[in-house]
């Protein structure tokens, strides 16, 4: 067996060859520790720095998740706030209402937490989208109803006296009286009661100096025994618009108004088209 002598502290001390070896060994395994050792310390120090800047990602991206849907519910609110004043608007206006469920607008299916996100905002985009909608039509039903109410008689055709009303008379003859009778002086003012457009313009052996105003919707408004006709025939006029002026002519005993109102061609009581309050002279 081969001796080797080395020197350690000062001391000459003698080792064999498996000594060398074993020493060897030893120095090999606490070097392969020291790099697993090493390894794996570093490979945990990674997996920890991962897991930190995941968690911080995930922290971040459920932040801005709950700041999404935080605006989401301000917008739902406001939406529903929208729809509160569509229905109100229909109420007011006598526009047909819109059921509930028609304003669901929903879609089934299973979602999760993103696929429930982005399902609230396809649910408030179609409901802007209906509700954008319905106000068109709140808007079109709105514009109908004021172009009906501007050709619709509804104010005081002159000022005066009533000396006559609507139906049956005896003095100083039986007739049905197909209007109402305002005196006045002769040449006070005479105003259409609506919009529309002069459709006769005539003398007549009862009426005398007649008007007649055709107003749409089925309305149409006569004004008799006139002094003088401020208007032409076919000429549109507007409610309010000063027409002709009072007088006596035709079948009468003294300054006076007959105004009539007919819908559909049959005479209506013109108090029933009076606003009460209303006046513009």
């Amino acid at each position: 067996m081969r001796y080797w002598t080395v020197k350690i502290n000062d001391r000459w001390q003698t080792i064999n060859k498996w000594q060398t070896i074993i020493a060897g060994i030893g120095c090999l395994v606490l070097v392969f520790l020291s790099l697993s050792t090493a390894f794996l310390t570093m490979s945990s120090n990674i997996k920890a720095a991962k897991f930190i800047k995941e968690k911080s990602c995930s922290r971040i991206l459920k932040l801005a998740l709950n700041n999404l849907q935080g605006k989401i519910d301000v917008l739902s609110k406001r939406i529903d706030s929208i729809i509160n004043l569509d229905e109100k608007e229909r109420l007011v206006w006598g526009l047909p209402d819109i059921s509930s469920d028609v304003r669901m607008l929903g879609v089934g299916g299973e979602s999760y937490y993103l696929d429930e996100i982005e399902g609230r905002t396809q649910e408030l985009q179609r409901k802007l989208d209906f509700e954008f909608v319905s106000f068109g039509e709140i808007q079109k039903g709105i514009e109908q109803k004021q172009n009906l109410f501007l050709h619709t008689p509804s104010i005081w055709p002159t000022y005066g006296a009533i000396t006559s009303g609507f139906g049956w008379r005896t003095y100083p003859w039986k007739e049905f009286h197909e209007g109402l009778d305002i005196a006045n002086r002769t040449g006070t003012p005479i105003y259409t009661t609506a919009n529309g457009v002069v459709s006769e313009i005539m003398h007549s052996k009862g009426l005398g100096l007649l008007v007649e105003i055709d107003h749409g919707f089925g309305y149409k408004t006569r004004y008799g025994h006139l002094s003088r006709a401020l208007v032409k025939l076919g000429e549109s006029v507007e409610r309010g618009q000063v027409i002709g002026k009072m007088g006596n002519s035709g079948r009468s005993t003294g300054p006076h108004l007959h105004y009539e109102v007919c819908v559909t061609g049959k005479p209506i009581d013109p108090l029933h088209y009076i606003i009460s309050g209303t006046a513009t002279y």
